[in-house]
């Protein structure tokens, strides 16, 4: 992606309309790596309909529980919600049912309801995700890329045997940059319910915008494009996989 990107930066300057296409697809795929406003939208609704609680503003709501998730878990030095003790996930479900609240037009949520509640309000709040943000995107890119300056281009993308060497035995900030990547990986059972782990529909979406982002680069140049047929037909196949 920061490859590609780097390349589009040097057309700018070059009157040509699949450019925009081709940056558009990257940010598609971007936005597919680095944005869970569905899950934060799924767990507003999940407890506003456990709690009786009717939302004016659902993607609001969401954005105001995350916020409060992880105060809470930084507070009390807990890696999830279901590792805090009863108390703890009592206080912070009430917490929770506030913010609710204020983008409702719902009096407060009683105490009662949400003991009532508690083991389905945390399962709703403890779905699994691993969202990559475009800063750590960036930084990723930053390390996959070698400097070149004496070649026909200023840099070369690192090889997947340079890849995996750095996997089996990292080094420095390699560690850190492999434990992003491994987070949307490790552990992950695609045949699992999805509402329960966001990656499964997180890298369907990926699936998908790496089609797109195919499809666009071919359809730029399609006389000189690297890209097969079978791949082209299978990317099409994808959703949202359409020419331009």
């Amino acid at each position: 992606m920061t490859a590609l990107q780097e390349e589009l930066t040097l057309c700018n300057a070059q009157p040509d309309n699949s450019v925009a296409a081709m940056r558009e697809a990257l940010g598609d795929l971007r936005y597919a790596l680095a944005e869970g406003g569905h899950i934060e939208q799924y767990k507003a609704s999940r407890l506003a309909e456990l709690w009786g609680i009717e939302l004016t503003q659902v993607d609001a709501a969401g954005r105001a529980i995350d916020p409060i998730i992880d105060r809470c878990r930084h507070e009390n030095r807990a890696d999830s919600v279901t590792s805090l003790g009863p108390g703890q996930q009592t206080l912070l479900l009430r917490e929770v049912a506030s913010a609710l609240s204020r983008h409702s037009t719902a009096t407060a949520v009683s105490l009662d309801l949400i003991e009532a509640t508690r083991q389905e309000a945390v399962a709703a709040l403890t779905t699994r995700e691993a969202w990559i943000y475009r800063d750590w995107q960036a930084a990723i890119g930053d390390w996959m890329l070698i400097q070149n300056p004496g070649g026909v281009r200023r840099f070369d993308v690192r090889s997947y045997r340079s890849f995996v060497g750095a996997e089996m035995e990292p080094d420095g900030d390699d560690k850190e940059w492999l434990a992003r990547l491994h987070e949307v990986t490790d552990d992950l059972d695609v045949q699992s319910d999805p509402v329960h782990d966001a990656r499964i529909e997180q890298l369907r979406q990926v699936y998908s915008a790496v089609a797109s982002l195919i499809l666009r680069f071919h359809d730029a140049e399609p006389e000189l494009s690297a890209v097969g047929e079978r791949t082209v037909t299978s990317a099409k196949g994808m959703p949202g996989g359409t020419t331009i």
